[in-house]
């Protein structure tokens, strides 16, 4: 709940900032507020004098998505599919291990992993592992009728597919990327 609210409140923050004409005094406010401390003045300040200009190209910019709405609502759509996609492996991966689904359980299953991946945003470790997992596998711990084998063997694939395969495959191109970009400039 707390990383929906915050979302909200994120969400609330740019509609504001993209459609009022002088969300600007805000953030100067905001910045004005610990320009009065000695240990954030110098930092503040810059951001004070940056704040008119990123707010008139942050609301040009949106003004300019918007008179592109059919390239706006290919990419929302695409992006409603892959989080669709990205949060149903958990479904998946327990169909492929054999787990009784039925009934509400899908829809149990993905909240589940909406709110294990929403939790790595506020564990403090690289990765957020032990954290992530730990929420994950509390959820579903009264959910299936499993052993705890079972439900690690479906957490370790859930977390390989959502995040350490990611990191694989950004690794792998990074490694494609250096030895094309090496070859081409011999």
């Amino acid at each position: 709940m707390v990383g929906c609210i915050i979302n909200v409140f994120v969400l609330v923050l740019f509609f504001l900032l993209a459609y009022v004409k002088k969300a600007y005094r805000f953030f100067e406010k905001f910045f004005g507020f610990f320009e009065r401390f000695k240990l954030t003045k110098k930092t503040a300040s810059k951001l004070k004098a940056k704040t008119g200009n990123f707010v008139t190209k942050f609301q040009s910019g949106v003004q300019f998505l918007f008179t592109k709405k059919r390239v706006f609502l290919l990419a929302t759509t695409t992006k409603i599919v892959s989080l669709m996609l990205y949060y149903g492996t958990t479904i998946m991966i327990a169909k492929a291990l054999g787990f009784n689904i039925s009934g509400y359980t899908p829809m149990y299953l993905f909240i589940a992993s909406m709110l294990a991946i929403v939790c790595m945003q506020f564990v403090p470790l690289p990765g957020a592992s032990g954290g992530t997992e730990l929420v994950f596998t509390t959820l579903l711990i009264g959910l299936i009728m499993v052993t705890q084998e079972e439900l690690l063997a479906l957490m370790l694939l859930w977390r390989f597919a959502t995040y350490y395969f990611g990191m694989l495959y950004g690794l792998v191109s990074y490694l494609f990327l250096m030895k094309r970009k090496v070859r081409d400039n011999t």
